[in-house]
C-alpha cells in the first residue's frame, strides 16, 4: 500500500509535511478503502465521514457509487447523458448505481423504506459549505418515477450551490441538466421559490418556456415583484427549456445571446411581462 509508505515518510521527514500533502494522503487512503468495497456499495457515506473528519471539500469525484466519467461509452447511463447532450467534462458530477434503494439504506436507512431496488443515475446536491444535502436518482427506464430526491438535511432543493460565485450574476433555472449549459447557474428543483441560500447573490431567473398558464404567470410575476431579474422567452426558440432548445438544434451561443438581450428587471420587467403573458 503506497499510502502506508507515505505515512512512514511523513513521520521520518516531518519538515516536508504540508496541508496539500496531508490532503493527498487522505485521498490515497480513501482510494485504497474504496477499491476493497463491493461494487454498488455507495462511497457517499465514506465521503460524509471524510468531510466530518477533515473539513470542507470541493466536488470530490468519489461522491458516488460509480462515477459516470469512469463508465464505458456503451453504458446506459452514459448513453442517457449523451442523449441529453451533456458535455463529457460534466460527467464527473453524476454517478451510476445498480441499486438506488441500497445506496440510500447505507446513507440514511430511514429514508429508504419506500424505495425500489433499481438502477439510477445518482445526482448529489451540496450546499455552499460543500456538505451533502440531497441525493437525487434519475430513472433509466420508462417504468419508474423519473426523479426521486432524498433529503439528508433541511433546506431548499437547489442544485449547484457549491459552485456559484456570488460576485457575478447567478442564473436560476428549473432543471439540473439545464444548469450545465450556463456559467454560474443553479437549478431550483423544488416547486417553491426559496432563495434563502442565495440572499447575497444577484439572481436572474429563467423559467421553462411553457404555455402561459395561471401558475406560470403567477411565478413570473412573483419574481419580478421580489426585485429579481427575469428572462422572458418568446416563440423564437423551439423547446421547453435550455436543454430542449440545445437538443432542437440551437447553439448555446444563440441561447446565451437571447438571454442577454431578453433579461429584464423592475419597471422594464413589468412592461415586458404584460406583453409576454398575452402571447
Amino acid at each position: 500500500m503506497h499510502w502506508a509508505i507515505n505515512i512512514t515518510k511523513a513521520i521520518d521527514e516531518p519538515e516536508d509535511i504540508t496541508l496539500e500533502n496531508i490532503q493527498t494522503l487522505i485521498d490515497n487512503i480513501t482510494d485504497e478503502i474504496m477499491k476493497k468495497m463491493p461494487y454498488g456499495v455507495s462511497t457517499l457515506k465514506h465521503l460524509e465521514r471524510k468531510s466530518a473528519a477533515f473539513g470542507p471539500f470541493e466536488r470530490p469525484t468519489h461522491a458516488r457509487t460509480m462515477p459516470a466519467s469512469d463508465l464505458d461509452e456503451e453504458h446506459k447511463a452514459v448513453q442517457y447523458l449523451n442523449s441529453r447532450m451533456i458535455h463529457y467534462k460534466y460527467r464527473c458530477r453524476f454517478s451510476y448505481t445498480e441499486d438506488f434503494k441500497r445506496l440510500i439504506e447505507i446513507i440514511s436507512p430511514d429514508k429508504s423504506q419506500r424505495l425500489k431496488s433499481e438502477e439510477r443515475i445518482v445526482i448529489p446536491f451540496f450546499n455552499r459549505q460543500n456538505k451533502l444535502t440531497h441525493i437525487q436518482g434519475r430513472a433509466l427506464d420508462d417504468n419508474s418515477l423519473r426523479y426521486i430526491t432524498v433529503s439528508l438535511s433541511q433546506g431548499s432543493k437547489v442544485y449547484g450551490l457549491d459552485r456559484i460565485d456570488n460576485t457575478k450574476p447567478v442564473y436560476v433555472v428549473e432543471g439540473i441538466f439545464d444548469s450545465l449549459f450556463l456559467e454560474n447557474c443553479v437549478a431550483m428543483t423544488g416547486s417553491d421559490l426559496n432563495t434563502e441560500d442565495l440572499q447575497d447573490c444577484e439572481l436572474v431567473f429563467l423559467f421553462d418556456n411553457e404555455p402561459r398558464n395561471r401558475q406560470i404567470v403567477q411565478k413570473v410575476e412573483k419574481i419580478i415583484d421580489m426585485g429579481h431579474s427575469i428572462v422572458l422567452f418568446n416563440d423564437t426558440f423551439e423547446g421547453k427549456d435550455i436543454n430542449d432548445m440545445i437538443q432542437s438544434g440551437h447553439t448555446i451561443e444563440q441561447v446565451k445571446d437571447y438571454i442577454e438581450n431578453n433579461t429584464f428587471k423592475s419597471l422594464k420587467a413589468k412592461m415586458k411581462f404584460t406583453e409576454w403573458r398575452k402571447l
